[in-house]
């Protein structure tokens, strides 16, 4: 497929417009989340903005310094830089560019996460005080493990007293069991979308800002989703579980939902088998402190 060449920055956008329009369409046709369609689609018209030419003929230097833009977190560039890598080297391959600059870019070092996940008060809280939809948006964050996208695009249909299908990331569908709270708050309603006409930028923000600002609950959907994932981990202590339940496809994913309490590390080293001849050190008797003397060597 030949397509013309693209203008430089400041002439007829046109051709820039399609190129991104058509990188999107790959992306759908590819089976990538709308969000992250979306949100590539922010990015790639915002670069083109700011770069100085424009984005089908930017240099590698140039998207070195959009990245540098301050204030963004590490995560926010890594994200950024995957965006960038992956419509230049669409570019290339269906024949837009006949260079991809963003391969010099290097790969920011993310740390590892952190859990954040809500408390069961918090949990608690929104449940008792929150009003529909708020609350159903909490509902299927904290007992369906969904996040804002999936709740956005699940319908009345998906739900069963038995099961949800969930709608997630690349187009994958998962199933997973129904809790008794999920099935009470969507029963009632009618067919179609369970969040109506909303997406998930609407549900994500719009639900965090009515618990912060309304009911004083310093929680986010995301914060609900890593309490599920927490919770179900003590419950069932098998993280391959929690990771489907998840719909995660990596089990180190998971790892950075699910929260590990004092309590719980204590309870696991106090698990640890006495062994024959082995006595714990106590105050009495050896000095405290000292190494439990060796096993009796017994003749044959």
């Amino acid at each position: 497929m030949d397509h013309p060449t693209p203008p430089t920055h400041g002439e007829d956008m046109t051709t820039t417009t399609d190129m991104i329009e058509s990188h999107l369409a790959w992306m759908r046709a590819g089976g990538y989340a709308r969000n992250t369609s979306d949100d590539a689609r922010k990015l790639l018209y915002r670069c083109d903005t700011d770069l100085p030419a424009g984005l089908p003929i930017a240099t590698g230097d140039e998207l070195a310094t959009f990245l540098a833009t301050d204030g963004w977190s590490t995560q926010t560039r890594a994200t950024y830089r995957q965006h960038l890598c992956r419509f230049y080297a669409w570019g290339v391959q269906d024949g837009w560019i006949d260079f991809d600059p963003s391969t010099g870019l290097r790969r920011p070092r993310v740390p590892a996460g952190l859990p954040r996940p809500a408390t069961d008060e918090q949990v608690a809280a929104c449940l008792d005080r929150a009003a529909d939809p708020w609350r159903l948006h909490c509902v299927l964050a904290a007992y369906a493990g969904m996040r804002s996208f999936e709740i956005a695009a699940a319908g009345r249909d998906d739900f069963t007293q038995r099961r949800i299908r969930v709608h997630g990331k690349g187009g994958k569908v998962r199933l997973v069991p129904t809790d008794p709270y999920v099935w009470q708050a969507i029963a009632p309603l009618p067919a179609g979308p369970v969040a109506g006409s909303r997406d998930a930028d609407w549900v994500s923000i719009r639900t965090a800002g009515y618990l912060r600002r309304r009911l004083h609950i310093p929680v986010s959907l995301h914060m609900l989703r890593h309490w599920y994932a927490t919770t179900t981990l003590r419950v069932h202590r098998n993280l391959r579980v929690v990771q489907k339940l998840l719909g995660h496809s990596s089990p180190s994913t998971t790892a950075v939902y699910t929260e590990v309490t004092d309590e719980e590390m204590a309870e696991a080293v106090a698990g640890l088998p006495r062994l024959a001849g082995q006595q714990p050190v106590t105050g009495a008797g050896p000095r405290a402190g000292a190494p439990p003397a060796p096993p009796a060597r017994h003749r044959r």
